[in-house]
């Protein structure tokens, strides 16, 4: 939460605290949640890198590669424990049935190094998917396609947008030019 107010008063407040709260809702609804959303949208059409989930994804399975193999206990071809790094003589359960671990990791994007360490180092075990997280039961997501064809769409659509905006703007400005030369004319 802290680290939220600071983007807020640093980028959005201009660096001010003592803001009145009728001006910090009016700026996070006209400037932060659209700043986001049109941020969000560029995502998942591709313009602007990896969303927050994929990103920590990456960081997970570049730190699974440094857990050596002499740490993954496999009971079978579902069942691993995992040595613990930061807490030395504590394993944690993997179950690549369900997809689980019991580590604090896990709940975030429900994947972990630990499940990667074990894709890593049984890597005839790894899903089709890339090892993809699945969303927690407990919350909707609605994930957009990624199909080529989706993102087509997309880019038609926005093209379409910009088209009728451009449109829109130059007949405004005709109007506003036709309305100063028969001010002149007049004059």
């Amino acid at each position: 939460m802290i680290r939220y107010h600071h983007v807020l008063k640093s980028h959005w407040l201009d660096s001010k605290r003592n803001r009145r709260i009728d001006r910090v809702v009016y700026t996070f609804i006209n400037y932060m949640v659209p700043y986001y959303q049109n941020r969000h949208m560029r995502q998942t059409v591709g313009f602007e890198g990896l969303d927050l989930a994929a990103a920590w994804q990456q960081e997970i399975n570049a730190s699974a590669k440094n857990i050596s193999v002499d740490s993954v206990l496999n009971f079978d071809s579902s069942h691993f424990h995992v040595a613990s790094e930061s807490r030395p003589g504590e394993y944690y359960a993997i179950d690549l049935i369900q997809s689980t671990c019991d580590c604090a990791d896990f709940p975030r994007i429900r994947f972990c190094k630990h499940i990667a360490a074990v894709y890593v180092h049984f890597p005839h075990l790894c899903p089709e998917t890339d090892y993809a997280p699945t969303p927690p039961e407990d919350v909707t997501v609605s994930q957009p396609q990624h199909t080529a064809t989706h993102s087509l769409n997309t880019l038609q659509v926005l093209t379409e947008d910009i088209t009728r905006l451009s449109q829109t703007l130059a007949s405004e400005i005709a109007n506003q030019a036709a309305d100063s030369s028969a001010v002149l004319e007049t004059a």
